[in-house]
């Protein structure tokens, strides 16, 4: 005898009350879910490889700075190694010819008297000036503007070194020269240390 309440049935296999989880049709809710899921994957996956890249780029970057700033460094010591060379040489150089020339210029007041005749030995003389002119080359070439400002300080007060045809002149300023090469001096003080003392004068 069939229900004339109306009410639905439960559909078979349904206990009464319970009212039955909708059918899926080919798996469409799983698929959804596992595409939603494959995509996060992907997306954390492109967000590390970019994480990892800019950690890279910025360490390289980095890496190149210091590299720089290295050779940077190597190459201030290089040219600070070589003038302090060219300028020790430049010194010696120019101590030696002013020497021979107070040497030669005292062999000449002594002996050479109006009237009489001398023969003052000159080879120590050119050998002294061509030494010098050798290193005032090298302060003009390796050397700083100051380097090459105050080493023309020092020549003033010599003989001129470079070859001539005229006659040579012979004069030495002893004061100025020591003022020149003591200029020098605190000129190498202030340029050739990396870290140069307060007391540099």
């Amino acid at each position: 005898m069939s229900s004339s309440s109306g009410a639905p049935t439960a559909p078979s296999g349904s206990a009464p009350g319970e009212v039955a989880a909708p059918k899926v049709k080919g798996g469409h809710v799983e698929v959804k879910v596992a595409r939603l899921g494959l995509v996060a994957v992907l997306v954390a996956a492109v967000l590390a490889a970019g994480a990892s890249l800019y950690t890279a780029w910025e360490q390289s970057k980095v890496q190149v700075q210091l590299q720089n700033a290295q050779a940077a460094a190597d190459r201030a010591q290089s040219d600070r190694d070589k003038r302090t060379d060219v300028y020790g040489k430049f010194l010696q150089a120019a101590n030696a010819y002013a020497a021979a020339t107070d040497n030669l210029l005292a062999y000449v007041d002594a002996n050479c008297k109006p009237g009489s005749r001398c023969s003052p030995n000159f080879s120590t003389l050119e050998t002294t000036k061509a030494a010098f002119q050798g290193s005032i080359n090298d302060v003009s070439v390796w050397g700083s503007n100051a380097a090459v400002k105050d080493e023309a300080a020092v020549a003033a007060t010599l003989p001129p070194s470079m070859w001539s045809t005229d006659e040579l002149d012979l004069k030495f300023n002893h004061p100025a020269f020591t003022q020149a090469y003591q200029a020098f001096l605190v000129m190498m003080c202030h340029e050739l240390p990396a870290d140069p003392r307060s007391g540099c004068r």
